[in-house]
């Protein structure tokens, strides 16, 4: 959950991803908004985790318009491993 900002302004959140597995893992990030249109970006958007390794993702939100004082955005995000859709992990 991000606070309220002003327009053009960012602000950083952090996801730690932890393998816990004995296996290596692909992920990377996807967003369910039309590609180019997401207010979030995260860095990395994809890797590699070795087992008992894990990766801190920077998460950054930056609003493009002046949104009204009770408007609540949210925007669903998918963690896709191993390139298959049945490990697909929801971030809300």
């Amino acid at each position: 959950i991000f606070p309220p900002i002003a327009q053009q302004t960012s602000i950083y959140q952090t996801i730690t991803l932890t393998n816990a597995g004995a296996t290596p893992v692909i992920f990377r990030l996807i967003s369910a908004q039309d590609e180019g249109h997401s207010l979030f970006t995260f860095k990395p958007s994809q890797g590699l985790l070795h087992p008992e390794q894990h990766a801190i993702i920077v998460v950054r939100y930056k609003p493009t318009r002046p949104s009204r004082q009770d408007e609540i955005h949210q925007e669903r995000f998918v963690i896709r491993l191993n390139e298959r859709e049945k490990f697909d992990q929801v971030l809300h």
